[in-house]
């Protein structure tokens, strides 16, 4: 969306919404003063605006206004309403957005602020479907249509990697920092690609058996990652409710002699013992991404 967009939408969503009540939910939580504010300057330099609007909208079991119009953000908020009908893209592009995928998501937002670069080029740098990379770009970055806008630029790449840092760090191709801060100065493909250490995939598109996999993996990893540190809340650890759906969907599937229990088990176990499953069956198959 562009920043112009972004200022129509803000006028356009009814008020209060349940993006508005999230908005002053963070902003209370995170220490800051309990007066209620207007989300409109925050719309404009939050790259999840998608995905914040429409999972909002889905947590309180609302659906989305008229206004509200991009296919991705209709098709994730009807996903998040139906968790038992996955939206392969959605699922993807979340899965995008985890701790687990940031090796891959922070060469995608290195990739996007190049020069030339669209949904098509993008998707054969890093072979994913077209839609894939414009859910992703529409729901967690908004990159594509704002590469002008200079102040969201700014905000976005300079807030995680400095391009005064870049000579001190040049040579350490696995810095996060250095590969957004490259991709900001330089906005060539060439060189995010080089500094990377990667080159265009040249592979058979991925069966969507193991791409599911792939989603519950990342999905089972984050949830494991965000335990690890206490972070057990859904804001904290967005991860951490699809790997309960995923534990519960795979004893739903484990054949049973008699009545169901209850595990006694913790969830940190039981996630590491869903990963193993799920490393078992990638086991003829690519796991990795």
């Amino acid at each position: 969306m562009t920043r112009r967009e972004i200022e129509q939408l803000d006028r356009s969503l009814p008020k209060p919404n349940p993006y508005t009540r999230w908005v002053n939910r963070a902003h209370t939580r995170n220490g800051k003063s309990a007066r209620l504010i207007h989300p409109s300057g925050l719309s404009l330099f939050a790259p999840s605006l998608g995905w914040q609007v429409v999972k909002s909208f889905a947590d309180e079991r609302q659906p989305l206004p008229d206004c509200v119009s991009q296919e991705p953000w209709r098709r994730a908020h009807h996903s998040l309403l139906n968790p038992d009908q996955p939206d392969l893209r959605v699922a993807l592009a979340h899965m995008l957005s985890l701790p687990a995928s940031r090796p891959q998501s922070l060469l995608l937002q290195a990739l996007m602020i190049c020069n030339g670069t669209t949904c098509e080029s993008l998707a054969s740098l890093c072979g994913y479907e077209v839609e894939v990379i414009k859910y992703y770009d529409s729901l967690f970055c908004n990159v594509l249509d704002r590469k002008q806008d200079r102040a969201y630029i700014d905000h976005i790449y300079l807030q995680k990697s400095p391009a005064a840092d870049l000579g001190q760090r040049r040579g350490n191709h696995d810095s996060q920092i250095d590969l957004l801060a490259l991709a900001y100065k330089s906005r060539r493909v060439d060189a995010v690609l080089t500094a990377a250490g990667v080159a265009p995939p040249d592979r058979e598109p991925i069966p969507l058996a193991t791409l599911y996999q792939q989603i519950r993996r990342n999905y089972l990893l984050s949830a494991l990652r965000g335990l690890s540190i206490r972070e057990a809340t859904e804001a904290e650890n967005p991860a951490l409710k699809p790997a309960v759906r995923i534990i519960r969907e795979s004893q739903d599937q484990t054949p049973s002699s008699g009545q169901k229990q209850i595990p006694d088990y913790d969830p940190v176990a039981a996630i590491q013992r869903e990963i193993e499953k799920v490393h078992r069956r990638g086991a003829g198959g690519s796991a990795e991404n």
